[in-house]
């Protein structure tokens, strides 16, 4: 029973280590404690290699609530016969801080990208141009000034007609 309450204090010291380094105790802990500058990826599950990578940032006040903005492309990862796409995502963001190294965020954004339309009577394609909205609730873990999200986005595409889904995995510095 001793071991098991050694090892217990252990995994609690581990995980609040970058609190008590700052002097900070979860009451000084807020969403703010989270903004961050990311680099990101996001894909579709049945096709995770086809993804967007991307930079970001999202900021956040301490009573939770805040601002995102990031651009992703996937050029090198698009499929064959693609030219690449770019993608704008920006819209407002509510974070929960459940623990002083772990927040819960919901972002509602909207996106505006590129992407390739096979041109009639061709084998060449025109990039055009589209818009949506996501749904991206994610989970943040913080180390001292690093920030790791891992969310699952609900998005929907301007004349696509149905929902997507994608992973969000990014990993961010708090300034």
């Amino acid at each position: 029973m001793n071991n098991f309450k050694t090892l217990a204090s252990t995994i609690c010291l581990i995980i609040s280590s970058s609190s008590v380094a700052s002097g900070q105790t979860f009451g000084d802990i807020t969403p703010n404690n989270f903004s961050n500058v990311y680099v990101s990826y996001d894909a579709q599950f049945n096709h995770f290699g086809d993804g967007f990578y991307g930079l970001g940032f999202e900021t956040l006040q301490e009573n939770g609530f805040g601002g995102t903005f990031s651009v992703h492309g996937n050029w090198g990862l698009e499929p064959k016969g693609s030219k690449g796409q770019l993608m704008f995502k920006f819209g407002p963001q509510y974070g929960y801080v459940l623990h002083p190294n772990i927040m819960v965020s919901a972002a509602l954004r909207g996106f505006i990208y590129t992407y390739d339309k096979k041109k009639t009577n061709s084998n060449s394609t025109d990039q055009k141009v589209n818009g949506g909205i996501t749904l991206t609730p994610k989970i943040h873990l913080r180390y001292e000034k690093f920030v790791l999200g891992i969310g699952y986005e609900f998005g929907w595409r301007n004349k696509l007609g149905k929902l997507a889904h994608n992973a969000n995995i990014s990993v961010g510095y708090d300034f």
